[in-house]
Order: structure tokens, then C-alpha cells, then sequence
């Protein structure tokens, strides 16, 4: 389940009520920050208890490799409404935010 990265920006310009999660490790956010909760993938599987089922979930990474990873792991643990962001936040700065420093 992909989202796009022009979607994802009109969910949150409207104040949807969704969780975020960028999966990457520490250092690749500290070089870009496009938002969301920090839960780098290899303690994901530690934090579900801290991830809402009940509000839609959006992940991601650099390229949407790790994202689509992470999307199919939650979808095994019982969450069903989770998206993977289309392009990871590669795509992101393309489209929505240039100026950010790529990784």
C-alpha cells in the first residue's frame, strides 16, 4: 500500500489525525528531517506497543526499500491500515521540499 508523497502532505496540511514513522537510522535523519516519530527499523518490532492500530500509519525511509519492509511486518502483527511512502523521503524532497539536504 503506497502513498504518495503529494498525498501524505495534503493528510498532514489538514491536520489528519495519522502516525508517521521514519524508519532510518539516526544519523540519515539527522541529515534530512521530513517529521514524524523516530523508530529506526531494527527496534521497530520492540515499539508496537507504542504504535496506534487505530489511527492510519505511514512509514519511511530513504527509498522505500526499508518502508516497504517495515509496512509488511506491521500488516503481520495486526496492523491493517499502513501505508509505505511512495520514493521514501528521496521522493519527498523531490516533489514537496527541495531544499532539504539529500543523504
Amino acid at each position: 500500500n503506497m502513498m504518495s508523497p503529494e498525498r501524505l502532505k495534503a493528510l498532514l496540511d489538514a491536520g489528519a489525525d495519522i502516525t508517521v514513522i521514519d524508519v532510518r537510522e539516526k544519523y540519515e535523519r539527522d541529515i534530512c528531517d521530513i517529521g514524524g516519530e523516530h523508530i529506526p527499523m531494527d527496534v521497530l518490532c520492540e515499539s508496537f506497543g507504542v504504535i496506534s492500530k487505530e489511527k492510519p500509519t505511514v512509514v519511511y525511509c530513504n527509498s522505500g526499500q526499508r518502508g516497504e519492509a517495515v509496512e509488511h511486518c506491521l500488516k503481520g502483527k495486526g496492523f491493517s491500515n499502513v501505508s509505505n511512502l511512495e520514493g521514501g523521503g528521496s521522493k519527498w524532497r523531490e516533489v514537496i521540499n527541495p531544499d532539504l539536504p539529500s543523504e
